[in-house]
């Protein structure tokens, strides 16, 4: 990681991953044989390797600037033996240090041309790829929008969304404070909010049956309740909303009672227990949840913990589906060992029209800060701040939080 950070503050890109495809994989092989026969006494400099995928036949070169600079050869030179050699490629992918791929094809003249698409590889001082857009007649891909390819062959209509950022995030949403298993008070946690700009903390302890993590009683409710109301008194324009983080029991219901749910000004439901079931079983407890009518937004959808837990079996499209009809956001939680809702099922959630959040889950002042991982997994799944709950401010938020009440009489 710092040898990549170091990388991008100097500017030096290590590699350049150039692949050319063709029908004929004799004349590719070839290509390739060459390049290693005349750079042979560049030890290191280029590594070449060649592939089928999906029976297209691809050459790979791998060219290590730091090698080829030890010996004074600009890599744009080698880049222009691709022409002097001869195969005239369908199209090319473009890899970047990052390994993000860039995969485009070029339209006539310049598909069919090596020399103007290899010289055009070569980034420029700023590193960014856009003269090869320029080129193509298309908008630049955002890195992060270039991992599953699926920006191949797009029209020249198409321009990038306006990813979320995190300054667009105004709220913190899904916060825990010692009133349960938190490390700071309420005041603690508004005096943080308010110092790093936020409008509003949907306070959101854990319910009665996480006894594990000092859940909530009834009677500890309504005090939490009494307390977050003297203090909004002298908090002018900040708000703490009124919310809980309430289990999903085993069965799908919620953790209190219809009278103590109608209390809250937002609820989140979290499975937190009893982890190892079938689909059958996952699916018969979210959805159960989810048309409960004071679920608000749906945690952690499916419980995983990076490197440590995969989490439940889900059926996403139906889970979604669910959502949509309930009118419910549905979380992604930006706790690094999380990231829940994953970042590939982001677009499905945009298509029905759901509300996604992008909540820290934190336990503590400083898990504010995880909201920035959120948001680079949200930009992946080409989310934006219109289509995120915590990016509205405190007025916004509570017209929708009004209009849920209303849906539910």
């Amino acid at each position: 990681i710092e040898q990549r950070i170091n990388e991008m503050v100097s500017g030096v890109r290590s590699d350049i991953a150039l692949k050319l495809f063709g029908n004929d994989f004799e004349t590719l092989l070839g290509t390739a044989q060459q390049l290693e026969d005349v750079l042979r006494e560049v030890p290191g400099a280029v590594d070449l390797a060649t592939e089928q995928v999906a029976g297209q036949p691809i050459v790979q070169i791998k060219l290590r600037q730091d090698q080829l600079a030890r010996y004074g050869i600009p890599a744009r030179n080698v880049l222009d033996l691709v022409e002097s050699i001869g195969s005239k490629p369908l199209g090319t992918i473009i890899e970047d240090q990052f390994r993000f791929p860039l995969i485009i094809r070029l339209p006539e003249p310049y598909r069919d041309n090596p020399k103007t698409i290899a010289s055009l590889v070569v980034p420029a001082a700023d590193g960014e790829l856009v003269p090869l857009f320029r080129l193509a007649d298309i908008a630049p891909i955002p890195a992060c929008l270039r991992e599953t390819g699926t920006q191949a062959g797009v029209d020249h209509t198409w321009t990038p969304p306006s990813l979320i950022r995190t300054e667009d995030v105004k709220g913190i949403i899904h916060a825990h404070s010692d009133w349960s298993d938190g490390a700071h008070s309420l005041e603690q946690m508004a005096e943080a909010c308010i110092r790093q700009g936020f409008e509003y903390l949907v306070i959101s302890d854990h319910s009665r049956s996480a006894q594990y993590a000092g859940g909530l009683d009834i009677e500890k409710v309504r005090r939490q309740h009494e307390h977050i109301d003297a203090l909004n008194a002298t908090l002018g324009n900040f708000r703490i909303f009124k919310g809980i983080e309430c289990d999903i029991l085993g069965d799908g219901s919620l953790d209190y009672p219809d009278d103590v749910l109608a209390r809250f000004d937002l609820v989140i439901a979290s499975v937190h227990s009893n982890l190892r079931m079938t689909e059958e079983k996952a699916m018969q407890r979210l959805l159960t949840a989810i048309s409960n009518p004071f679920t608000d937004l749906l945690g952690h959808p499916t419980g995983r913990l990076l490197l440590s837990r995969p989490g439940y079996p889900v059926d996403h499209l139906r889970m979604l589906d669910a959502c949509a009809k309930a009118g419910i956001a549905v979380e992604i939680n930006a706790h690094p060992r999380r990231l829940d809702l994953d970042w590939s099922w982001i677009p499905a959630a945009l298509d029905r029209g759901l509300m996604l959040s992008i909540d820290p889950d934190a336990h503590a002042v400083e898990g504010f800060a995880d909201i920035r991982y959120g948001v680079l997994a949200a930009q992946k799944g080409s989310l934006t701040r219109a289509s995120n709950l915590s990016s509205l401010s405190r007025h916004e938020l509570e017209t929708w939080l009004e209009e849920r009440r209303r849906k539910r009489g």
